[in-house]
């Protein structure tokens, strides 16, 4: 399926960035180590991009010494850096979303911000792990998941058990501030991948791998988590399960990998 261009925004300010220092981590599958000779114009500008916002997050992070180690520090670097990469740069693809790949990212991609994938468009949500957009018959279809082995069964190359979102809420208020846990809806991402089944459009699958990422300043970051790209998976069922007691409703989606595609390294 060709790429589909969905609510494109105005062209932003071209306002050009200072220049900066342009190293960056080489670690083995990081796209921002990804040679780019002779590569096509979307996978230089994606590696471009990549290698711009850790360079911006090690800039903001040197300001910020004193405090490397706090999280929420570190989770205002990553902000404060996306920010400043969309006041300097024009999104790599303008603001396309798309069904199927997206140009310049390869499978065995790895990220290690969650907001890499979207300055790239792989996958939108700064947070949440269903993307998806109207489809040819203006119901909503998933164009990606990430999925993470603490929820979701990754134990197959070939297929992704994902567990649908939601079905937690908090309860504020003194002692009784807790997250309260309810029934899952079918709204949403949960949704968009239900209509996924029928509509068999490819969806991108982003795995959350456990990684050992070297103490490298010019990456900013506490997590042992490096996001993967998988490929294109489509979605082939859902099942409903209910848990425990109180017999809380659960959506299961089955996804399959299609066949032709180079396995990612994270399984070689």
């Amino acid at each position: 399926m060709e790429p589909t261009n969905h609510g494109k925004r105005s062209a932003m300010g071209t306002k050009s960035p200072e220049k900066r220092s342009d190293h960056s981590p080489a670690v083995h599958g990081d796209i921002a180590s990804s040679s780019t000779g002779g590569a096509s114009s979307a996978r230089k500008k994606v590696t471009d991009a990549i290698r711009l916002y850790r360079v911006l997050c090690k800039s903001l992070n040197e300001e910020n010494m004193e405090v490397t180690n706090s999280s929420e520090i570190i989770k205002m670097v990553h902000i404060k850096a996306y920010k400043i990469f969309k006041e300097e740069k024009e999104s790599v693809h303008g603001g396309m979303q798309f069904i199927g790949s997206v140009p310049g990212v390869e499978i065995g991609d790895r990220f290690y911000y969650r907001i890499e994938m979207v300055l790239v468009d792989l996958h939108r949500p700064p947070m949440a792990g269903i993307d998806y957009m109207k489809g040819p018959n203006r119901d909503v279809i998933a164009v990606s998941v990430v999925a993470s082995s603490d929820v979701d069964d990754m134990s197959s190359p070939h297929e992704l058990i994902y567990v649908g979102q939601g079905g937690i809420s908090r309860s504020p208020g003194g002692e009784s501030d807790r997250h309260c846990e309810e029934d899952q809806k079918l709204v949403g991402g949960n949704l968009a991948l239900r209509n996924s089944i029928a509509v068999k459009n490819p969806v991108r699958v982003i795995r959350t791998v456990r990684a050992s990422i070297r103490d490298d300043r010019d990456l900013v970051t506490h997590s042992k988590e490096v996001f993967v790209y998988d490929g294109l998976y489509v979605v082939e069922g859902c099942h409903e399960v209910r848990h425990g007691v109180n017999g809380r409703l659960k959506y299961y989606f089955t996804l399959k990998r299609l066949p032709g595609q180079p396995l990612n390294d994270h399984y070689c």
